[in-house]
């Protein structure tokens, strides 16, 4: 779950914070990356893992929460 946070994290937020010029979104509005396939294959696996181990949801909602 940790190494599909991080590559999640990369995709994205690290993402986001580097192009920050040129992810303006119109009239100087919010930023907002192009679809990326990746990602969403990412957050699919995670909620996958998660419906398939409710007993550890604890655990595992810190690291899926911040997807949202």
């Amino acid at each position: 779950m940790r190494a599909l946070e991080a590559l999640a994290h990369e995709r994205t937020v690290t993402k986001l914070n580097i192009d920050e010029t040129a992810l303006q979104g119109p009239d100087n509005g919010p930023k907002q990356l192009p679809y990326d396939p990746a990602s969403v294959f990412l957050l699919e696996m995670t909620v996958s893992i998660a419906l398939q181990a409710p007993q550890y949801i604890e655990d595992l909602w810190s690291v899926i929460f911040p997807f949202e």
